[in-house]
């Protein structure tokens, strides 16, 4: 299931950041406040990635472990194995198991991440003469690094729910109530470091790339 995550992910993240951007400066062109303009997009492109990706979420999840769907780790598509065997046993509904968790998880924290991306850009101070080029990438990463923490940090409870759903079949607040009963808190900050190298430094690698690739854009048509 590796090549489902990675190309799932990819194409997530790049549409979620590149169409936020456009979208913001659109949104802008149109006569929108700054607020709107910035919040508006990521929801809704982040919304329509994770629905559009929920089927797959699910089955690599299940293929790290879940006894259940054993056998689709020999098979030549492992996702869609599982995708079936889910479709057999639950119905096509099942696909979409925490959709809704899902959305709330991903909505977040993606929002979260490009308000602080906006955020840092207006406090970070611009890179003098001397060494721009330096000092500019400098100022890319601390950006970037900065927001994906505080998105991954912000929704890690989320990532433990949703990932606890998959495994029992739980709804929502059958879950949460089971795990506030048997960890109190510590679950909402259970695998927050893994979260972080997981979930934050992808975050921060694409908004420094974007950053990046939109310098050299700049500088081509300069």
């Amino acid at each position: 299931g590796a090549f489902v995550v990675v190309t799932g992910t990819t194409w997530a993240r790049a549409t979620i950041f590149f169409g936020s951007d456009e979208g913001t400066r659109w949104l802008r062109r149109q006569g929108w406040g700054a607020a709107s303009a910035t919040a508006l997009p990521p929801v809704l492109l982040s919304a329509y990635v994770q629905i559009a990706n929920q089927p797959f979420v699910r089955s690599s999840i299940m293929l790290q472990g879940d006894p259940q769907v054993r056998f689709a780790s020999t098979a030549r598509l492992p996702n869609i194995a599982v995708l079936q065997h889910l479709w057999r046993t639950r119905g096509a509904g099942s696909w979409f198991l925490g959709a809704g968790v899902g959305i709330t998880r991903t909505v977040p924290k993606y929002v979260a991440a490009i308000a602080a991306k906006d955020l840092m850009e207006s406090w970070l101070p611009q890179p003098s003469s001397v060494n721009v080029q330096g000092a500019a990438t400098l100022r890319s990463a601390t950006k970037s690094v900065v927001a994906g923490t505080v998105g991954a940090v912000l929704t890690n409870p989320l990532d433990v729910l949703q990932n606890e759903m998959f495994k029992t079949e739980e709804r929502v607040g059958a879950c949460l109530k089971r795990l506030c009963k048997e960890e109190g808190a510590r679950w909402l900050f259970r695998g927050c470091r893994q979260n972080i190298v997981a979930s934050a430094l992808p975050i921060a690698a694409t908004i420094f790339l974007t950053d990046t690739f939109a310098g050299w854009r700049a500088a081509s048509r300069g």
